[in-house]
């Protein structure tokens, strides 16, 4: 941890922005690969409720079934968002104050999609 020869504020230095960053992408890549298997298996079955498709069915309605893959795929924009930002924080170093409020933001949907459910 280097400091801010200004104000004496502690600053991440490069090195640890490139380690956070390959944790970010590989996180990322993980969270958007699981998922996207996900929706990619669930996705016919719950559009399509109460069908056996792919020896798999989904009883709910269809509108629970597209709030259901909306949720999912805030999970996945957050895996894949993750993702782009690693390999951004990989490349130069630096940190994005705006892409940790979008993130941020991600969560407190899916927060709020839980207290819904």
């Amino acid at each position: 941890m280097s400091h801010c020869p200004q104000c004496s504020a502690g600053m991440q230095s490069k090195r640890w922005s490139h380690r956070f960053g390959g944790g970010l992408f590989a996180g990322g890549l993980f969270i958007a690969c699981v998922i996207g298997a996900v929706i990619y298996n669930t996705a016919p079955s719950m559009l399509h409720p109460g069908g056996r498709i792919n020896q798999a069915s989904f009883s709910g309605t269809a509108a629970q079934g597209r709030f259901y893959l909306g949720i999912f795929g805030v999970v996945f924009t957050v895996g894949v968002t993750a993702m782009l930002y690693g390999l951004w924080q990989l490349n130069t170093g630096q940190r994005s104050k705006n892409v940790i409020y979008f993130l941020l933001g991600q969560v407190a949907l899916l927060l709020l999609a839980a207290a819904l459910i």
